[in-house]
């Protein structure tokens, strides 16, 4: 019996801990277990490019700006992949990318359609991440490659993203809590391994977090930056740099948070009903506890911290590229000390 695992996050779940895994470890996953080889760890583009009805013209393909020759080129390429990878020996294959999110209902019919030539059994998996930690990390990760405003619009928007799937899937879609106290080991990777039956050795989170004082300082950077966005090499600058700075946990401030909460009650009803999502966050415990004045506030010590970025002068060079003002002009400019 051949059977397909399509794991499709949902964004800020680990998937990106998990894909690294897994392609890092594809021949230590069990005999008979394949991680589908498509290129990148990530099987997102793959997806996309293959299964999207217009990819020249759609999110991140579109942002690239590749000729409408070379995106046909890539479309054929990675069906070719998929569709070598269905074709393979194994027992249990497996995909994964959180950006499977983005395609339609009609998308996901296709897509349906050509696993099921080549297994007797599809798992789709998701983990469900809680609305306040989920637009907590989201916002963490926009601010990483670009400006980004605290917003109840960075609500997860449950159905949005799984109805369609139980509509072609339908009783094959497994929904997983992305919360420590529900994980195997509080750990998502542990987690996904136990539940698949996979080797688990031990491996680095893929994405770092970064404290409030950092998410501040960042804040403020990208807001007056003058480059449009962060490349992946300034996205690993800039979690590097800013790793050790400060140490209370960022939380979206309370009042953004309850207006999420109430205006998204039916969608989180609806996504209660699969399974519990519970909101946990003690807000006596974070450094930013009201609103987004506070992104302007920082303690002497503060201060000090964050000059000593500057001592970095790689990162103080990045910093001056991107806005024309040194780490310290910034701290200046931006910031009021209390």
């Amino acid at each position: 019996m051949r059977k397909c695992i399509l794991h499709i996050g949902m964004h800020k779940t680990g998937s990106s801990t998990i894909q690294d895994y897994l392609q890092t470890h594809r021949t230590q996953l069990g005999e008979g277990v394949v991680y589908a080889d498509l290129g990148p760890a990530n099987h997102s583009g793959a997806f996309q490019y293959a299964f999207l009805d217009n990819p020249h013209g759609q999110g991140m393909i579109a942002r690239k700006n590749f000729s409408k020759e070379k995106v046909d080129k890539l479309v054929e390429s990675f069906k070719s992949k998929i569709i070598s990878a269905l074709e393979a020996d194994y027992n249990t294959l497996i995909f994964s990318g959180e950006g499977i999110l983005n395609l339609s209902e009609s998308n996901l019919f296709t897509l349906k359609k050509l696993i099921s030539l080549y297994v007797d059994e599809i798992i789709v998996v998701a983990y469900v991440r809680p609305v306040i930690s989920y637009m907590t990390s989201a916002f963490q990760q926009m601010l990483k490659t670009h400006s980004a405003e605290l917003s109840p619009a960075i609500y997860p928007k449950y159905k949005q993203r799984f109805l369609k799937f139980e509509s072609v899937f339908f009783g094959q879609v497994e929904y997983r809590l992305f919360d420590s106290a529900s994980l195997n080991d509080g750990d998502v990777l542990s987690d996904f391994c136990k539940r698949f039956d996979l080797p688990f050795l031990k491996s680095e989170p893929s994405n770092r977090s970064l404290s409030s004082l950092a998410i501040k300082f960042l804040y403020h950077v990208q807001k007056i930056r003058l480059a449009e966005r962060s490349s992946l090499i300034n996205v690993e600058l800039i979690e590097a740099s800013l790793a050790g700075v400060g140490s209370d946990k960022f939380v979206i401030p309370e009042t953004i948070a309850d207006k999420a909460l109430l205006d998204m009650s039916e969608d989180i009803l609806w996504m209660s009903q699969r399974v519990v999502c519970p909101e946990k966050i003690s807000y006596k415990d974070t450094a930013m506890v009201t609103n987004d004045v506070s992104l302007n506030i920082i303690s002497e010590d503060d201060r000090a911290e964050l000059l000593r970025l500057s001592y970095n002068k790689r990162f103080d060079n990045y910093v001056i590229r991107i806005t024309g003002l040194s780490i310290e002009q910034v701290v200046d400019k931006c910031f009021s000390v209390r």
